[in-house]
């Protein structure tokens, strides 16, 4: 979309589990493959990439490669295959300081060869999606506040939080609406949260919705964004609360380091205790009782992704470190 030229190459992943030898060659197979494209600069990132592509740097010096770490691989073991790849990489990206601090602390990466650089969205994603058929909500009045959290149901999301706040909140906010949209990883987890909301009886409360392909067009419904992973997180920099803070939508989210670090310098209720459902219901309640105060966290939402979620200045970033 970006008018960049590609090419797709299909890699076995069962052939790296091989024994040496057998592991060197698939490496060196890889290697050649790059450098047929003949490529000024490397760029890879989640684990696999990372691991193989900085791995196979061994047979391609002086092409400058970079290691970019996108979220926290607690549950990926430390292999010999990626401590060659740690030493082979040339330079280490992260997504944001949190990040940087798990290169440091876990693998062990010096600080003076990691760079962050700063998640963006894309403007023209709200235009070119807005074709796409509009969400319909059911049984919405004009009294109704929307609550969006839009987030895979993995358990480590915690979306079981959101809806015991909302268990909370609906004697004193019966018009509170949360709206859950994602796709299910883990069906039993997904399938826990629906019979805690029968359980709870919150059939009126609680809507579950599946992935939804334009996530501009669900955040625009919402008075409120939500997200809500715990400490023990593995992200880097959820871009959920990105989009919604460049449509213009307040947001609370869980206090971890990352989201402290999108949302910056706002109002202490836009974060709440991770696993508190008291707390966030308390913070809930502030943001449906202070229509000035959701208004101007929405303008500081917009004005923070306006200067610093851009694909402008990503490449500004890049320049700087000597990427691009």
């Amino acid at each position: 979309e970006e008018q960049i030229e590609y090419q797709i190459y299909d890699f076995d992943l069962r052939k790296v589990w091989k024994k040496w030898p057998s592991k060197l060659f698939e490496l060196y197979k890889l290697s050649n493959r790059i450098k047929q494209t003949s490529p000024t600069v490397v760029i890879s990132f989640t684990y696999h990439p990372n691991v193989l592509i900085n791995a196979s740097m061994m047979f391609l010096p002086g092409i400058k490669n970079y290691w970019y770490q996108v979220g926290k691989e607690w549950s990926m073991p430390i292999t010999f295959l990626q401590k060659i790849a740690h030493r082979f990489s040339f330079h280490f990206l992260a997504n944001s300081h949190d990040v940087k601090g798990y290169l440091e602390d876990r693998l062990m990466i010096p600080s003076n060869k990691i760079s962050v650089i700063t998640n963006v969205y894309f403007e023209r994603n709200k235009v070119e999606l807005s074709s796409v058929e509009k969400i319909q909500l059911p049984n919405l009045t004009s009294e109704n506040f929307i609550i969006v959290l839009a987030s895979n149901f993995f358990s480590v999301k915690n979306q079981e939080t959101a809806i015991r706040a909302i268990n909370i909140l609906k004697l004193t906010q019966p018009g509170v609406k949360l709206v859950l949209s994602g796709y299910s990883p883990e069906p039993s987890y997904l399938n826990s949260l629906k019979a805690l909301v029968v359980d709870l009886e919150l059939y009126n409360q609680v809507i579950f919705l599946k992935s939804v392909e334009n996530i501009f067009s669900l955040l625009k419904l919402a008075d409120l964004g939500l997200f809500t992973s715990i400490l023990e997180h593995t992200e880097g920099s959820p871009t959920i609360i990105m989009e919604s803070m460049s449509t213009g939508l307040p947001i609370i989210v869980s206090d971890i380091p990352c989201n402290r670090e999108i949302l910056g310098e706002v109002d202490e209720c836009c974060f709440y205790l991770p696993e508190n459902e008291l707390d966030l219901s308390n913070k809930i309640q502030i943001l449906i009782n202070n229509k000035d105060l959701r208004r101007s966290l929405a303008n500081q939402n917009l004005l923070r992704s306006k200067n610093l979620f851009t694909p402008e200045v990503l490449k500004n970033q890049l320049k700087s470190i000597g990427v691009i």
